[in-house]
Formats: structure tokens, sequence, C-alpha cells
């Protein structure tokens, strides 16, 4: 079975994000766990700062923090050796398009894959929920927001909208859900996250979500769940 998969909407390892990732430590049998947090979302400047904040937050939780994708000689090797027995995967926030350009179709990402898929909880926040849905915006020029296939790929039928309240994404997520009828649009709040497998996912965290389908917005309170995947094929 395909270990749990949590969509953050953003401020991972911040407070207020505790019961989202103790969620994920139920699944691992470990007195120290070990996580690896994966920084392809990051510019080289903020790498330093999200490895700090990494190893601060989960050492909180009791777990060891080995970091991924930090740039420098050999990142692929080191970044697979560091995914080598993770308990739990983390993919941080930052860039959409960076985390797509250094992970897609390499080792590290199918490294990833085969953890998730051999058990191992994998957690996305902001661009890294962007990146385990089907279809990601792409957010550079000339047309920021058009839709195209995302890295992971995990969910299908469904697009990650992050920050949701806090940039006012309703109005695109109305719009591109108008166009594409079929498709799920997620409205992820900041230190807020579905979590599940397969269909079934249960808000956890600080704030609601939404699940944006066909125009129409239903908002989900923390401890509700939902069904958020759809077969693929929703974008004709």
């Amino acid at each position: 079975m395909s270990g749990l998969l949590a969509l953050l909407g953003g401020q991972e390892h911040t407070e207020g994000c505790e019961a989202i990732d103790r969620r994920l430590l139920e699944e691992v049998g470990s007195d120290r766990p070990s996580v690896t947090v994966v920084l392809a979302a990051s510019t080289p400047r903020r790498r330093a700062f999200k490895t700090h904040e990494a190893h601060a937050y989960w050492g909180r939780l009791g777990c060891d923090v080995q970091i991924a994708m930090a740039g420098g000689a050999d990142e692929t090797q080191r970044a697979l050796d560091a995914l080598a027995a993770p308990d739990i995967v983390v993919l941080t926030g930052g860039h959409p398009w960076l985390l797509h350009a250094r992970l897609d179709r390499s080792p590290v990402l199918e490294r990833i894959l085969d953890l998730w898929h051999s058990g191992v909880p994998l957690s996305g926040s902001s661009a890294g929920a962007i990146a385990l849905c089907e279809w990601r915006q792409y957010l550079k020029p000339p047309r920021p927001f058009r839709l195209v296939p995302g890295a992971f790929r995990v969910l299908p039928g469904t697009a990650a909208a992050p920050h949701f309240d806090r940039y006012g994404l309703h109005r695109w997520a109305r719009a591109v859900s108008r166009r594409y009828p079929k498709l799920r649009i997620l409205g992820l709040n900041d230190q807020t996250a579905l979590v599940g497998r397969g269909d079934e996912f249960t808000v956890v965290g600080q704030h609601d979500v939404a699940m944006v389908q066909g125009g129409r917005a239903t908002r989900f309170p923390v401890g509700a769940t939902l069904e958020v995947g759809m077969p693929a094929g929703v974008m004709a």
C-alpha cells in the first residue's frame, strides 16, 4: 500500500503544523524517526534558512533530519544517499517551476516515488503540494497561470492552489474550473493540509480547505473527510 500523502497550503515547519506531521509520524514504527527534507523548490539563498528551520522543527518532534537537493557538488548522489531509508519524505515550499525543473524525470524523483509506493509518508507544502497533483500552474511568463502537467502527478484530476485565502486565488480557481469542469482544484490554506491515501483525505491543521469544481467552491472544516482524486483525463 502507498504511504500517506499530505498536501499543505504553506508555512511548513512552523508552529501550528504539528498536528499534520504527528499524523504522519503515527505511520512510522520507529522510536527515533528519520525525515528527509527535499529542498528542490528553494533558491540557493534560501537553502540555509530552510535547512535550519527543518532541523529545529523536526528535532522538537523527536526526529533525525537529512537534507536533500541543497546544491553543491554531487547533489544528485547526495540526495539519493539522504533518501536511502527515510521514514518520512518532505517537499518544502518555494518555486514550483524550480522544483519541476530540478526533479522531473530525475533519479531523485524516481526514488521518492518508490519510497511512497512502498509505504513511506510523503508531504508536500506549497510548491511541493502543487507537484503532487496531476496539473500545476506554470507561474512564469508569458502565461503564468496556465496549467501544465505536474512533476509527481500522484493525484489524478487535481491541481493545488496553496496560500488560498492569503493570495486571493478564488477568482483564478473558479475561472479555471469553469473551463475544465471535471478538474478538482484544492484550495489549501497555510498551516493546513489534506492528509490521506487513495481518494479519501481529511483536513488537518489550522484552517479549512476549499474544493473548487465547475466554478463552485465548497469549504471543508478541520476534521472533515472528502474525496479528492478523480480519473485522469479531465482536461479534455
